[in-house]
């Protein structure tokens, strides 16, 4: 059982798996005060997870998503392409894919007792493009 994060596009490309992400969640939200449903609907994922200490060679892609969040607005670069995968038993349970995606917040903690970093992301599909979001389930990974 675990997630996959994979970003491609304006950000480059990054990538977190299992041993990273912890959590995912996601979410559509509409106003509070509204009535009847609403045309002002967010998409949004969370995820959390560990920052790993980069050994032999490896990677830590963590770095990068601190990077994509300060990607100012002027630049096209700020949204990319977001997938976000669950399996389990090699079933893929669900896959979102925010074809549009940019990054809201970005936070990392790090604990000198354990020396563990964590980091936690909200990513947002862009209001206008909610049509092309993407969401399956069910299906061999």
């Amino acid at each position: 059982m675990g997630f996959e994060l994979k970003v491609s596009g304006g950000p480059g490309t990054i990538e977190l798996g299992f041993e990273t992400i912890t959590s995912v969640r996601y979410f559509t939200d509409t106003p509070d005060d509204s009535n009847a449903r609403s045309n002002d609907v967010s998409l949004a994922v969370e995820i959390k997870g560990k920052i790993i200490t980069a050994l032999d060679g490896d990677k830590d892609d963590t770095v990068n998503l601190a990077k994509w969040s300060v990607i100012p607005v002027e630049d096209p670069n700020c949204y990319g392409q977001v997938t976000v995968r669950y399996i389990s038993a090699g079933m893929v349970v669900r896959e979102m894919k925010l074809p549009n995606a940019f990054i809201v917040y970005y936070k990392e903690s790090f604990d000198n007792e354990t020396g563990v970093g964590y980091f936690e992301t909200l990513i947002r599909q862009k209001k206008d493009k909610n049509k092309v979001f993407e969401c399956s389930g069910s299906f061999g990974a």
